[in-house]
């Protein structure tokens, strides 16, 4: 035996015997089964978990001062212990000062760790009603809650922190709804009816495109109108190859979708993309060896990501090297891809066994976009004449890409099982997201009608925290937000849906808010304008 082996073995025995000889000092004791239970159970964001018991501002005033005060100072302003109040508006600054009030962004997750933590010297011995009447304290305190606001398991969670979009989702590959047990599971062949098998006669080929296709089966008109538009965009294009592979892949990247990169990273490595190559389309437009246009089709993802436009530098960049119908192409790749993430992400597909690529895990997940430029005042995409709206005339522009897209709409205004009141809740959602005025003012006015189907456009601007929403239309809204900044929706949101949603409706609302998302992006990016006769703008929402 070697002298290096003999020294390993003689290592590992001396950490074993020092191991077993760690002494015992006699301090604490095991917790009870019960004390497990009781300090292992989370509180969802949404406040999913949260026991019954009420609390109010003072009732946590004199809890606070009984037990608090002493680490965090009489008003929150910090002792021994961490400052809780103060810091809104310094997070941008080179001196952060991070609070509960400035940095927390959920209030649910204060309660959750009062209750896990505090008192100091005695944790998780607060009864639920003092748990909320503490966080009432210190949310009045940071002047989020008025004094007369009563905190309980339904009105917690609809508290707005300041700080609630100030982060993004985890880009871990490795984690969220694709990383587990799939919630809409793909569709056994043994399932399948001759529906589904005329279907994928339809479209030999989808399933080596796109192996969601197995999870869309489970509702076939979706994956009819989902299926031509995916194969369009990854094989018939006007874009070479080369740069619809940047397009699918970069969002995937920003989607955090590990289906639609292993499959795309499939393809791309069959037309010569190396192993180098996807690295660098994660770590974006600003990597060392992108060509001048390559780098502008990827900032072109992001742009329609993060700010649901295209600037004009982006624009004149890709202009000088495209006509419109590759323009429209690069445009509607990106979208597309970004609604396949948003389905794929909230259904959790997951990938194929026999694609072998992932997410790089060792590239920092990265956005970088100039800040959104106003909404375009004249057209980018000239609509042909007609006497139909501006939306169908601009499409119109391209005949073969409008025959995909217009399959999408058509699935969501005429065969979807959604109620309209609904179906217009998500449409008018993620157009104020994404802040497409063109779609809100068609959806508020002549084509979706809201106010038709009781519907309030200031308060759907306002979102799921404004008053007057019943529950479940809440859900709705949130499940919006969600998609729109996490491209996912939560597992406590997805619960409330499911709840009262069959799989079919789930995947309806799904894709409504995610296709929507695209039209938005596209009508913002093409710079369709106002039809002559349109009245509906954005409203002005008051202070909050």
């Amino acid at each position: 035996m070697s002298t290096r082996s003999t020294l390993c073995l003689l290592l590992l025995a001396a950490g074993s015997t020092l191991s077993a000889q760690s002494p015992r000092f006699g301090v604490g004791r095991p917790p009870t089964p019960q004390e497990i239970r009781d300090l292992g159970s989370a509180i969802a964001p949404d406040g999913t978990g949260l026991p019954t018991g009420t609390g109010t501002v003072a009732a946590g005033r004199t809890l606070f001062a009984a037990q608090c005060a002493r680490c965090h100072g009489p008003a929150g302003e910090g002792d021994v212990g961490a400052r809780l109040v103060g810091g809104q508006g310094t997070l941008g600054t080179p001196r952060p000062l991070k609070t509960v009030g400035s940095f927390w962004p959920y209030a649910t997750t204060l309660w959750d760790y009062v209750n896990r933590a505090m008192p100091f010297d005695r944790p998780g011995a607060l009864a639920a009603p003092e748990v909320y009447a503490a966080v009432a304290y210190v949310l009045n305190l940071n002047g989020i809650i008025p004094e007369d606001r009563v905190m309980n398991a339904e009105s917690l969670p609809q508290v707005r922190m300041p700080n609630r979009d100030g982060f993004v989702a985890d880009p871990r590959p490795d984690v969220g709804a694709s990383a587990g047990t799939p919630r809409i599971a793909p569709l056994p062949e043994s399932q399948r009816a001759e529906v589904h098998r005329q279907l994928l006669a339809k479209y030999p080929n989808a399933r080596e495109v796109d192996h969601g296709v197995d999870t869309l089966l489970q509702l076939p008109a979706l994956a009819d109108a989902v299926i031509p538009y995916t194969i369009y965009l990854s094989e018939e294009s006007t874009l070479s190859p080369r740069h619809r592979q940047l397009l699918a892949l970069r969002a995937a990247w920003l989607g955090r979708n590990q289906v639609i990169w292993s499959d795309q990273a499939f393809r791309a490595r069959a037309i010569g993309l190396t192993a180098a190559d996807l690295h660098r389309i994660a770590e974006g437009p600003d990597a060392r060896g992108w060509s001048r246009v390559d780098s502008t089709l990827l900032r072109l993802v992001d742009e329609l990501v993060r700010n649901s436009s295209v600037s004009r530098a982006t624009w004149t960049t890709l202009a000088a090297a495209f006509d419109t119908h590759h323009l429209m192409d690069a445009v509607e790749t990106a979208n597309h891809f970004t609604v396949l993430s948003m389905l794929y992400n909230s259904f959790g597909v997951r990938p194929d066994a026999s694609r072998s690529d992932r997410l790089p895990a060792d590239v920092p997940f990265r956005i970088v976009v100039p800040a959104r430029e106003p909404a375009l005042t004249v057209a980018r995409v000239e609509p042909l004449p007609g006497d139909s709206i501006a939306v169908t005339r601009t499409f119109a522009q391209h005949q073969k890409l409008d025959a995909g897209r217009a399959r999408r709409a058509n699935f969501i205004n005429r065969v979807s099982r959604l109620q309209p009141r609904h179906r217009e809740m998500l449409i008018l959602r993620i157009g104020w997201n994404c802040q497409s005025e063109y779609e809100w003012a068609q959806h508020v006015g002549s084509v979706g009608r809201a106010r038709d189907y009781g519907l309030d456009p200031v308060r759907i601007a306002q979102g799921p925290d404004a008053e007057g929403w019943e529950p479940f239309e809440r859900t709705l809204l949130r499940a919006v937000d969600e998609l729109y900044r996490e491209m996912a929706i939560s597992d406590g949101t997805w619960a409330a849906l499911a709840a009262r949603y069959d799989t079919e409706l789930l995947m309806s609302a799904v894709f409504t808010a995610s296709s929507y998302r695209a039209t938005s992006m596209g009508l913002n990016a093409f710079g369709v304008q106002f039809e002559p006769d349109s009245k509906e703008r954005f409203p002005r929402l008051p202070a909050r």
